[in-house]
């Protein structure tokens, strides 16, 4: 299937009725044993890769291969969104002063509707952040802002919270927002003192069980990083997990929090080995973590880890941490449509959620570039090739869906189509 474009796979019918009216869920019941299913499902470590979202997206099952490359900044992801935002808030030129173009802590309440050149009325509440912990201000009076034209690069529960009546009163607009599922996401990372997965032949990569951890990422010591410490303190990430794992996971987040120790090598000046985050991990989420641990690598124990951190993203603002398409929703539509979603309003939407590379960076990028082309009259960036296809399918979608689907090369379609469906006149070994 990966050799087929959106438009074909749109096309494209199985048992007679068209593919993006089906939940991949229900497609491979279908197609599959439950057994073959949950096998699935078991082995891919992401609950997502089998979730009932829109069967177009879902093929192929898994964007990994053998000879796939991983590659990380060296500063932490967080260092490219913090790199962008200093550019663009020091950058010369423009009507907003350099240094005074961005603005934390103020949380879109509303957006009314006026008249004049800045027809736009958004109202701000402002909020502080203390020991990573946002909240409002209940005191702090509405900042008021008015503009000519509105983007909001938001997710669905956020633009849910913001209340946009000009937005509200289509129903083509609330429709199309409710296309994506909301998808739960839970990652836990903790650091022992010595790599004690390197007495097993395990360097990097990654292991996935069954167990609620599901995943488990191997990171470097501190002495391999780039002006690193000479220690042995290492990384891994502990648990990553989504949808139907993370509630075993939420369950354990209010006992009493982890408070690690201070392992024999550390920086000067460190008094507290678990860091200031917005979550904390608990002792009984740690303790549990490190048993699957251990029994995922068939060891007796493994050591605590001097420190453990956790994150989620299910609470608001955010809802969960992707979204994937509903069955029966023309997303190569939709995902035009949430550009400008009210043809008479100059309000536009980007983000991951909207798009056809749902959760990634990706995703987010080619909403927001293809929204800047189309609304804005911006040319495309000199580093971007020309040929670099931005969006899966035409402007408007992939029109009158019905007809044949034409591919160059049906080979690899037929093996795959052929493994897909069951035949009684296979023989199988049952021994």
């Amino acid at each position: 299937m990966a050799n087929l474009s959106l438009c074909q796979l749109m096309k494209l019918k199985v048992f007679g009725r068209p593919l993006w009216k089906y939940g991949f869920w229900n497609l491979m019941f279908r197609v599959l044993s439950n057994e073959g299913y949950q096998f699935m499902k078991d082995a891919g470590g992401y609950d997502a890769n089998v979730a009932n979202a829109n069967a177009v997206t879902q093929l192929p099952a898994t964007e990994y291969g053998d000879d796939t490359e991983f590659l990380t900044l060296c500063e932490g992801y967080q260092h490219l969104p913090l790199t962008l935002a200093e550019k663009f808030n020091s950058a010369k030129g423009g009507k907003l002063a350099a240094g005074d173009r961005i603005y934390m802590n103020h949380c879109l309440a509303e957006i009314a509707e006026g008249d004049g050149e800045y027809r736009y009325t958004l109202h701000f509440r402002p909020t502080r952040t203390t020991d990573a912990m946002t909240s409002l201000v209940e005191e702090a009076e509405p900042v008021v802002v008015r503009a000519k034209r509105i983007v909001l690069a938001l997710p669905r529960r956020s633009l849910e919270l913001v209340k946009c009546d000009m937005l509200e009163r289509s129903e083509q607009y609330m429709d199309d927002r409710k296309s994506v599922l909301i998808q739960s996401a839970f990652k836990l990372f903790m650091a022992y003192e010595a790599p004690w997965w390197r007495t097993l032949g395990l360097v990097a990569g990654r292991s996935v069980t069954d167990l609620p951890m599901r995943q488990v990422y191997y990171f470097g010591t501190e002495g391999e990083q780039r002006g690193g410490e000479p220690f042995l303190n290492s990384l891994v990430q502990a648990s990553y997990n989504d949808i139907s794992t993370v509630p075993f996971w939420k369950a354990l987040e209010k006992g009493k929090p982890y408070a690690g120790y201070l392992p024999a090598c550390v920086e000067p000046g460190v008094t507290d080995p678990i860091p200031v985050t917005e979550h904390r991990a608990t002792q009984e989420m740690v303790e549990d973590c490190n048993k699957q641990i251990a029994q995922v690598h068939a060891l007796p124990e493994i050591p605590m880890p001097y420190s453990a951190v956790y994150h989620t993203w299910n609470e608001d603002p955010y809802g969960g941490g992707w979204h994937e398409w509903k069955a029966e929703y023309r997303l190569d539509q939709i995902m035009w449509r949430m550009l400008k979603p009210v043809a008479s309003e100059d309000i536009h939407i980007c983000g991951e959620a909207y798009s056809y590379g749902q959760g990634w960076v990706e995703g987010a990028f080619c909403t927001a570039e293809q929204m800047l082309e189309s609304h804005f009259g911006l040319k495309r960036p000199r580093w971007l090739d020309s040929d670099y296809a931005i969006m899966p399918c035409p402007e408007g979608g992939c029109g009158d869906l019905d007809g044949c689907v034409t591919t160059p090369d049906t080979s690899d379609l037929v093996e795959e189509l052929n493994s897909l469906t069951p035949s009684c006149l296979a023989k199988r070994d049952i021994s």
